[in-house]
């Protein structure tokens, strides 16, 4: 936002917060060939928040859509308890900027809300607010530009998912958690040729997840093997990601340097991210293999699994800028050091009066982490001008990119999560555990506090991304271009995390001589082979996280566009793309994976990982095709028109089988997971969707203006899957658990001076 790194730290490049899009003047989005000033490789994207001027001006506005609005489009095959639905939506804000010393300082602040509430599968209503809350101010003195911004945001949810939306009502969230950002920055035109830039910011990202269930004394928390359905309650996390970020930069212009135009840009930057956790859990834990069979499982207690460390980054880069004839290069090269550590922490341990063992109070003492990443990010662009009018222009680009540190490494030195499972049978049927109903105990102390060399590589180096890009755009006439560009990216030296085995007297890491088929699922479902430990090999919690050997995923992928803008001659504007992307993974060697189950399904297949964030069921997000188009045209008596049109295929549909009765060796008693299909072959419903929008601004003495304005979204009414259950052996096998909500109308009114 507004230049400054803003990136969750602790959930690898998950958004911060929700934002009011009106504080917004412009949204800048880079999807490859990112510039020398981020780090990673992927999509970029900038903020850039208004700020106020000679003139003073402002707006205000109210969007209100409701249930009635609503049409039904409910699956014929959809057995749930609910229906998505929009109970109401009221999306309102106001903002004001303008001089306080004409020509001097300038202050903008504004206010927006999001207060919705919807209707869940699980017939829940979800009630969230977003407020937020934005002000700057800028100042011309003398050679500098002075900026101070303030945002402050909240996101306040009852019942958010916690675990899957079929998930009884206790086991959902109530989620809280004020977001505050400040950042100061100070531009410098030191000549005409040189110009500096000093910012720094502090965001704090916290927030609070608390089930709505009981979490005290004698709270027991619920799951069922068979349906994937946790009730009753669940557990309680509390977060502070506060954040720290600065940055100089500066560019130096020479306009004749050895032939040649050009432009230096520099800068170094520090973040410093703190990852604080508080996870407390419900005191038992019941777990069945069938709830509606009353087969029971497992018994659980367990210990919070807290954290308290800091992530920082380091960074350095220069960037050469050359200007000669039809071409421009760049030459860039960054620099990139991250490390951790972490405070001293003390938790209690557990006292569960039905557990006849217990887990300890642990105390976690301050150290750091062996793994210091140092990437150097070497990156190239060439842009030439064909006809050396403008008009047709072709850019390469290629570039190294490292990735953000893995918070994860911290659990590894010094995690203090612990349970005690044991085998529970309920003899008195009252869905209650005492001590003569267990047995087994088995202490899984994930306690440690451990020499980082004994546990992380201190030679593994950041996962790395390289990318090349090439891409051709032509301007056919004024307000008309096209374009064409090709991806490709290679992502290695990835690392993984391995359980060491217990051989005998013997604590070593698995070979590939220690697996033996364990079984094979039913033809039906493929028929494919699942692997477990040898004989006489046993689990230990104790890991080895170290540089994957040779595995590597490759994407490819091609982008067509076209955009039609707004011109004194023509009065409507067509912005379209296609796309198609084809992401694998690949595990040449029998070094570059651990156990063989599933490999076969994986191996060359589509690499599409799932997101579960924020409560949604996990989704696999990329598509091999897509195709998008936003439109507007301007009818007589000025009344706008406009919509959008995306279709893509379908989401990954995951089938897998588990055996609930089988426990592996090799994970910890756990049953085996197996994919009934190569991985991305299985796809639900392509998706079609387009949103329409209408509206007439009414402008009253040339200085104010109010805008009427109706949207529709999902005009055709689609009610395409995008997630359920895809464990066959589950009794909910293919229950829809998402897809997409109803056509809805909006009507909105803007005011505007």
């Amino acid at each position: 936002m507004d230049g400054i790194d803003t990136t969750d730290q602790v959930s690898e490049g998950a958004a911060s917060q929700y934002y009011d899009f009106d504080a917004f003047e412009e949204i800048q989005v880079q999807t490859a060939a990112t510039d020398i000033t981020s780090f990673t490789a992927g999509a970029q994207i900038n903020l850039v928040t208004k700020r106020g001027s000679n003139r003073l001006s402002g707006g205000a506005r109210m969007y209100y859509t409701h249930e009635d609005f609503q049409w039904d489009n409910t699956p014929a095959d959809y057995e749930g308890e609910g229906a998505e639905r929009v109970e109401r939506i009221y999306d309102y804000g106001v903002n004001i900027g303008g001089p306080i010393i004409r020509d001097k300082l300038w202050f903008w602040g504004g206010f927006g809300t999001q207060d919705i509430k919807r209707i869940d599968l699980a017939n829940i209503t979800a009630h969230q607010k977003l407020p937020n809350v934005e002000f700057k101010l800028n100042a011309v003195l003398g050679r500098h530009r002075l900026e101070g911004f303030f945002n402050f945001a909240n996101s306040i949810k009852k019942n958010r998912v916690s675990h899957s939306i079929v998930d009884g009502p206790g086991a959902r969230y109530n989620q809280s958690g004020s977001k505050p950002i400040f950042k100061i920055q100070d531009e410098i035109s030191v000549s005409d040729n040189l110009f500096l830039s000093i910012k720094g910011s502090r965001a704090a990202f916290g927030f609070d997840l608390n089930p709505v269930g009981d979490l005290g004394p004698g709270s027991i928390w619920y799951s069922d093997d068979a349906t994937n359905v946790y009730w009753n309650t669940y557990r309680k996390s509390l977060y502070d990601r506060t954040q720290y970020f600065g940055q100089g930069l500066g560019k130096l212009f020479a306009d004749e340097l050895f032939g040649a135009s050009r432009e230096f840009k520099f800068g170094l930057e520090m973040k410093h991210a703190y990852g604080i956790r508080v996870r407390e859990y419900a005191e038992t834990w019941l777990r069945y293999r069938d709830y509606e069979a009353k087969r029971t499982r497992y018994a659980y207690i367990y210990r919070n699994s807290d954290q308290d460390y800091r992530i920082n980054r380091f960074g350095a880069f220069f960037q050469d800028s050359i200007d000669v004839g039809r071409f421009t290069v760049l030459a860039s090269l960054r620099y990139d050091r991250q490390w951790v550590y972490f405070n001293e922490l003390t938790v209690p341990g557990t006292n569960v009066s039905w557990s006849p063992v217990q887990l300890p109070t642990v105390t976690i003492e301050k150290g750091e982490s062996n793994v210091i990443w140092n990437t150097l990010s070497p990156r190239l662009g060439i842009i030439y001008d064909i006809a050396g009018d403008g008009k047709t222009m072709a850019k390469l680009n290629l570039g190294l990119y490292g990735s953000r540190y893995d918070s994860g490494f911290i659990s590894d030195l010094c995690s203090t999560y612990g349970y005690i499972y044991y085998n529970w049978t309920d003899t008195n049927g009252d869905e209650l555990v005492s001590i003569d109903e267990v047995e087994r105990p088995r202490v899984r102390d994930s306690f440690t506090q451990l020499d980082p060399d004994d546990v992380t590589d201190k030679n593994m180096v950041s996962p790395k991304t390289f990318e090349v890009t090439f891409g051709l755009e032509r301007e056919l006439l004024a307000d008309v271009g096209i374009g064409g560009t090709v991806i490709y990216r290679r992502n290695f030296d990835d690392y993984w995390t391995r359980n060491y085995m217990e051989d005998g007297d013997t604590l070593r890491l698995p070979t590939p001589d220690d697996w033996e088929i364990a079984g094979e699922i039913p033809a039906e479902y493929g028929g494919y082979a699942y692997w477990d430990w040898k004989d006489g090999l046993d689990y230990s919690d104790e890991t080895w996280r170290s540089t994957r050997p040779d595995y590597y995923e490759r994407y490819l992928g091609f982008e067509l566009t076209f955009k039609k803008r707004f011109s004194s001659n023509s009065k409507w504007l067509l912005n379209g793309s296609f796309t198609i992307q084809d992401w694998r993974r690949y595990y040449p060697t029998r070094a570059s994976y651990n156990s063989p189950t599933n490999v076969e399904q994986l191996d060359g297949e589509y690499a599409g990982y799932t997101s579960g964030s924020s409560g949604a069921t996990e989704q696999s997000l990329n598509p091999r095709r897509m195709a998008k188009l936003s439109f507007a045209y301007q009818l007589p008596l000025a009344i706008n028109v406009g919509g959008t049109l995306t279709a893509r295929d379908g989401y990954i549909f995951r089938d897998r089988w588990e055996d609930l009765d089988y426990e592996l060796v090799s994970a910890d008693d756990d049953h085996p997971m197996v994919y009934a299909s190569p991985y991305g072959t299985n796809r639900l419903d392509s998706l079609v969707i387009m949103n329409l929008r209408i509206d007439k601004t009414f402008r009253i003495q040339d200085r104010f203006g109010i805008t009427i304005a109706v949207d529709m979204f999902n005009v055709f009414n689609a009610n395409t899957t995008i997630s359920q259950e895809d464990v066959t052996t589950n009794t909910n096998f293919e229950q829809i658990y998402q897809y997409l909500n109803p056509r809805i109308v909006r009507f909105g009114v803007r005011f505007s001076f």
